[in-house]
């Protein structure tokens, strides 16, 4: 009796197994065009037999099998995943059965988790291991999805060179298997780096190759290519492909972009009224990269049309924007470094179970580790620094610049006359001509009638540097009255660049402060 029991129970319990790898292989095949329903079959198993009892209740095969597979279908439905523990079981079991198909993809996907949970180098390393393990196979499918989330991954490390690589092996493989939205998107793809990389020409290559496949689902492309167009000063081209993804979005939140992009564009043909009005448009958006952009375009705008203090507002946005982007990128950066650091510190960890080194051993990496991410701490941040401060150098030059220009309008606007009265005056004309050698008396009229306009103006200078030269005092002098540097430069028989110099020199002994050329105009102008 105990005997046909057991004979039953096993029989039943075979048969269990066989309809559950039946599901395993019917989820599956239906992964791939609908994983909607391989997600049910799945989820079916797991509430029939107990989540807890999965383990035991299947071969080792099968349950590695269901977690590879739940894995997959909820990548494919777009379930974020927040641990690593399913597909890990997966992995163990592939990588001892060396099944290289089977392991190919669980070593994707557990580099898909990785790059979700933010530990970009173990989903890096993962996503090599999957290319090791399916070189033997035909799967060119999956095959294009690691290059490509591999490219992409160079991409955001501003490895251009290895980006394109592997954007183009993925691209083969795509075309293999006739998968037309990914040929697409890998073709835009290639597109964006030859853009960033600022190989235009090959950039618009690349968009238009993707154009075909893309114009319907991602209309954005347009705009995209439009923007290349605009850096290529191919602005009727620019205009056709911005106007055509403005007519293809019907969401107002898509459009912020595209009103950027189209307000930029009639700046730089010339439409000041068009250009504001849609570059104020943008201003409104959400994204503080169109914002900071936007700000940008408005302040040539309205510099361009002499608007001085409304382009130096728009200015200032555009570099406090800016800071917030950049402060955003240097947090990201400090991320990626410390997971970095974390990941050698497991790698090193893991070294010392299996190795069994000894206490000074163990001692000495993690002080090479604490060395080592101190020391590409501190080359990132100076580098970070030293490319922060040369971009929005010539940025803040032109804020000062028309900073100076907005303060000191109203100050000069009464003494105008007066100074093209003096300028005009024969000594003056003289001594700005050189047609004949100035002499000191024509030097002193000119400085006396410079007093009648700026009383006690070579006093304060006399006060301020008293070893002032004769020829520093006449400079300030001449400059007081606007005398531009090319014509100081020929007074004096000296280059531009000299009298810069000097001028640079002549702010620091009556400062006391490092300054420009600039600084010592402005600081004469308020003397």
């Amino acid at each position: 009796m105990i005997s046909k029991t057991f004979l039953l129970c096993t029989l039943l319990f075979a048969c269990t197994k066989d309809a559950i790898m039946e599901d395993l292989m019917q989820a599956e095949k239906q992964m791939e065009a609908n994983p909607d329903s391989a997600l049910i079959i799945l989820k079916e198993i797991e509430k029939k037999i107990g989540d807890n009892r999965l383990p035991e209740t299947l071969s080792k095969k099968q349950y590695a099998l269901w977690c590879l597979l739940l894995t997959q279908a909820q990548d494919k439905n777009y379930i974020t995943q927040t641990s690593d523990s399913l597909i890990q079981v997966a992995v163990d079991y592939f990588e001892k059965k060396k099944d290289k198909r089977y392991l190919m993809k669980a070593y994707y996907y557990n580099a898909v988790i990785y790059h979700d949970l933010g530990d970009s180098p173990r989903a890096q390393e993962y996503y090599l291991k999957a290319l090791d393990a399916g070189k033997s196979t035909a799967d060119h499918a999956m095959l294009g999805r690691i290059y490509a989330n591999l490219g992409s991954m160079y991409i955001y490390q501003n490895l251009a060179k290895e980006a394109k690589t592997c954007q183009e092996k993925a691209l083969a493989s795509f075309l293999i298997t006739n998968d037309s939205v990914n040929i697409g998107m890998t073709q835009r793809n290639i597109g964006r780096i030859y853009s960033q990389s600022g190989i235009l020409d090959s950039a618009v290559v690349s968009y238009l190759k993707a154009m075909p496949y893309l114009s319907k689902r991602d209309p954005f492309i347009y705009n995209e290519i439009g923007g290349i167009y605009k850096r290529l000063e191919e602005y009727q081209k620019a205009f056709e492909y911005i106007e055509l993804t403005l007519a293809s979005l019907t969401d107002d939140n898509d459009m912020y972009t595209i009103y950027y992009n189209l307000g930029d564009l009639y700046r730089r043909t010339g439409s000041y009224d068009s250009a504001r009005y849609y570059l104020s448009l943008a201003l409104t958006s959400s994204d503080i990269y169109t914002r900071s952009g936007a700000n940008l375009s408005l302040s040539f705008l309205e510099e361009k049309q002499g608007n001085y203090q409304t382009g130096f507002k728009c200015l200032e946005q555009h570099l406090h924007l800016q800071d917030s982007i950049n402060n955003t990128k240097r947090s990201r950066d400090l991320k990626n470094i410390e997971s970095l650091y974390n990941y050698n510190l497991v790698k090193k960890e893991r070294n010392f179970y299996e190795w069994e080194a000894n206490k000074k051993t163990i001692h000495m990496y993690l002080s090479a580790i604490f060395t080592f991410a101190f020391i590409i701490i501190f080359i990132l941040l100076h580098l970070y620094n030293r490319r922060f401060k040369k971009d929005n150098k010539e940025k803040r030059l032109r804020l000062e610049e028309m900073k100076w220009q907005v303060e000191k309008q109203p100050r000069i606007a009464g003494m105008d006359k007066k100074i093209n009265a003096l300028k005009a005056n024969p000594f003056c004309q003289k001594i700005i001509t050189n047609k004949t050698k100035a002499n000191d008396a024509d030097w002193e009229a000119l400085i006396e009638e410079i007093e009648k306009l700026y009383p006690n103006f070579t006093y304060h200078l006399k006060t301020l540097y008293p070893e002032i030269k004769k020829e520093d005092l006449r400079v300030c002098c001449l400059k007081k009255i606007d005398i531009p540097v090319n014509r100081i430069a020929d007074v004096f028989n000296k280059s531009s660049q000299g009298i810069s110099n000097q001028r640079n020199r002549l702010y620091e002994k009556l400062t006391g402060n490092k300054g420009t050329a600039t600084d010592l105009d402005k600081f004469l102008h308020e003397l």
